[in-house]
């Protein structure tokens, strides 16, 4: 017999549940009902994904304290959409990757059409509804493009796609959204956001866990603010979205608490910039670029000095990072081509890791592949030898400038905390430092607040802005969001669309 809608189906009673060395989640009771939008709020290391697997079985703790009602099964019945699932479904993608054996070296591997109509059995029911969701979430033009060969904003869409067009005749679905806005532009925010407003019509459950009140999705019933209260993670308060906005808890998450920068600025040194010589960092003439069948860069021109610090803004998709991988050495297309760093041609007898050690880079593909090594400071000194995972012993002195940069960024955490039980914006924190260790000379930052809160990313703002002005490092900001931005920055590349779906790139001063 199906449950009518508002019927339990998830209920958690007096769970105390330990992760790592010293943090505990204390919950007293959670009751997830059909068919309605609960909203797990709270920033960074709060417990929201501790609390999220435990509600959907996906930790050992929940058979002791999480009962499910007979007509929901949490293998066959939720759908998650994170980052944590993107790395996932990527690293699936590049294992069975046969574009080595393929005589065009390429394998476009699973196609969007087919990796979101595998969300039913039968992939040919209904396919009107899967047309309409594709369309209204903008993904129409991409059906028959790989997965993995899409944006991270485009993926995870997709992801999203795959969610909402999954069923079982008879049971009832669970949406799990983890910060689902994240790392999406603001024309897509709307395709979501407009998409997600009809979900309570299909009569699906949704878990939403969001770290930024501004992003909380409409049609929100609940709300469980989370803190972490030294060891503890627990619940502040809970109850109506109406109720719970009004509460103290709720009022000092909106209010970002500043961090002192005093440390940062004696680590840097406090240097003016204005003391270094002008040099040309990065010189581009007539670059062309592809992203799969897509073109990217046509004829593309453009320089950056060491009096630079630039914005990169466009929409998902549109060849941000295949830029930035031209320039940081990941990309092959730079050779044959007239791409100069630091006053040398690319390609003229330099080896990846010289190129490499002059940058610094924080990006979602870095954070999808990184190795989760024991301790944060082993991920720490590894930006000293540009490596994903440390292969290298470091000198004590490595390991000092590595705790220097911890506390300096991501005060919170500690050196000896394991990297793979950090929230996903403390791990974001920890690549800054990463980053940062050897003071590049230019800082690569794709997409760097996502994963933070708002008080984390008021921070990092602050952080970015304190290294450019005490230090030789220059500043390559990427992002399509409308939120806050180094004031560094002083010049901009916009990626335009064309009629024709082409971008074209647009250089101006901020």
């Amino acid at each position: 017999m199906v449950p009518d809608l508002g019927s339990p189906i998830i209920r958690l009673a007096r769970a105390k549940v330990r992760r790592g060395r010293n943090l505990v989640l204390r919950i007293d009771d959670i009751v997830v009902n059909r068919g309605e939008h609960l909203v797990l709020l709270g920033g960074n290391g709060s417990g929201k994904n501790l609390l999220a697997s435990l509600l959907t079985g996906q930790c050992r703790e929940s058979s002791i304290y999480v009962a499910f009602d007979k007509c929901f099964v949490p293998s066959l019945d939720v759908h998650t959409v994170s980052f944590e699932e993107q790395r996932r479904l990527l690293l699936r993608e590049k294992r069975f990757d046969v574009s080595e054996y393929d005589e065009t070296a390429r394998d476009e591997g699973t196609s969007v059409y087919r990796f979101v109509s595998g969300a039913r059995v039968d992939q040919d029911k209904d396919k009107e509804r899967l047309t309409r969701l594709l369309d209204d979430l903008g993904l129409s033009t991409v059906i028959n493009q790989g997965i993995r060969y899409l944006s991270s904003g485009q993926l995870r869409r997709v992801k999203l796609a795959r969610g909402l067009y999954s069923e079982r005749d008879g049971f009832p679905q669970l949406l799990v959204l983890d910060n689902v806005l994240e790392s999406i532009d603001r024309q897509s925010e709307k395709k979501i956001r407009d998409t997600l407003s009809q979900v309570r019509h299909t009569g699906k459950t949704v878990i939403e866990l969001c770290r930024r009140p501004e992003q909380i999705l409409d049609g929100a019933d609940r709300l469980v603010l989370l803190k972490r209260d030294g060891f503890n993670l627990c619940c502040e308060t809970s109850g109506a979205k109406d109720d719970v906005i009004k509460s103290s808890g709720y009022k000092s998450l909106v209010k970002p608490r500043p961090w002192a920068m005093t440390r940062l600025k004696k680590l840097l040194g406090g240097s003016s910039t204005d003391s270094y010589p002008l040099e040309s960092f990065i010189k581009l003439r007539n670059v062309n670029a592809n992203y799969g069948t897509k073109k990217v860069l046509k004829n593309f021109s453009w320089s950056m000095t060491s009096e630079d610090n630039v914005l990169i803004e466009g929409p998902n998709g549109c060849g941000k990072s295949t830029l930035l991988s031209l320039i940081d050495g990941e990309n092959h297309m730079a050779y044959s081509q007239e791409v100069f760093l630091f006053g040398r041609l690319r390609g003229s007898g330099e080896t990846i890791w010289e190129t490499k050690a002059n940058f610094g880079v924080v990006s979602n593909e870095i954070h999808y592949q990184y190795l989760q090594t024991p301790s944060v400071i082993d991920v720490v000194v590894s930006g000293f030898f540009d490596s994903l995972g440390l292969y290298s012993e470091p000198s004590s002195k490595q390991i000092e400038i590595g705790k220097l940069w911890l506390r300096s960024v991501a005060p919170s955490v500690d050196f000896a905390e394991s990297y793979a039980e950090l929230s996903f914006g403390q791990q974001r924190l920890v690549l800054l430092s990463r980053a940062m260790v050897k003071q590049p000379r230019v800082l690569i930052l794709d997409e760097a607040c996502v994963g933070l809160d708002d008080e984390h990313t008021v921070n990092l703002i602050r952080i970015i802005d304190t290294i450019a002005r005490n230090s030789r490092t220059r500043v390559l900001y990427v992002s399509h969001e409308n939120g806050p931005r180094p004031q560094c920055l002083n010049k901009k590349l916009s990626f335009v669309e064309n009629a024709d779906r082409s971008f074209s790139v647009i250089e101006s001063d901020l």
